[in-house]
């Protein structure tokens, strides 16, 4: 609950941290992302057939999951997106004020959320694959999303239009488990997988000649 914490510390290489507050998010929150005073958390569970939750495995159990706005500062809920919405396992704050949110969810989608002072509500909604979509990340600049799955692919789609750019079905040989863009170079973007390598890549090439630069020791 809000401000159940308060007042408790930890003592770190000398130095003390205080906890100011803590939340509840009632499901296992697994990715987080700050725009202006907002904090978004993403949160996901698997709900497994004998009736008992956790966040390991990629079978046929139902995933559920939501996504919370809070205040930064005291952790106050703003609103909450939970409509039977699958998990969530990681997001982007995006528009010129922070009023949209990229999510990567456990049903293979990509989904867009607007957000009020008050709501959030899905704008559009994007199934790409049979599995899970593990990442996302942005540049609003080159209007770039890529989002990585646990099939192993990794694909570049159009931040305005959600129309595909560019796919590499077997960017990893495991799951993919992050994809990253490089805010410097636009058309660059980095993989890392299950496969132990961590993969870099130009968009602007086709994915069939292979990632640019390979660390198989990553």
């Amino acid at each position: 609950m809000i401000g159940s914490a308060w007042g408790r510390s930890l003592t770190c290489g000398g130095r003390m941290a205080r906890l100011r507050a803590s939340y509840d998010s009632v499901l296992c929150a697994d990715s987080l992302e700050i725009r202006n005073n907002r904090l978004a958390v993403g949160c996901y569970e698997l709900e497994k057939q004998d009736g008992s939750s956790g966040t390991a495995g990629i079978g046929s159990e139902r995933r559920k999951g939501c996504v919370w706005i809070l205040d930064k500062q005291d952790l106050k809920p703003l609103s909450v997106w939970k409509h039977e919405s699958p998990g969530v396992l990681d997001l982007r704050w995006s528009g010129e004020s922070g009023d949209v949110l990229i999510l990567a969810c456990a049903d293979g989608s990509v989904r867009v959320l607007g957000h009020s002072e008050s709501t959030l509500e899905e704008k559009h909604t994007l199934h790409l694959e049979n599995s899970l979509t593990l990442s996302v990340d942005l540049n609003e600049e080159a209007a770039d999303v890529v989002l990585s799955f646990s099939t192993g692919s990794v694909r570049a789609l159009d931040l305005n239009t959600l129309e595909p750019k560019w796919q590499a079905e077997n960017a990893h040989s495991y799951e993919a488990w992050v994809v990253t863009l490089d805010p410097r170079h636009t058309s660059v973007a980095f993989s890392g997988g299950d496969d132990g390598s961590l993969n870099l890549w130009d968009l602007r090439c086709s994915a069939d000649l292979g990632p640019v630069a390979a660390n198989a020791g990553a």
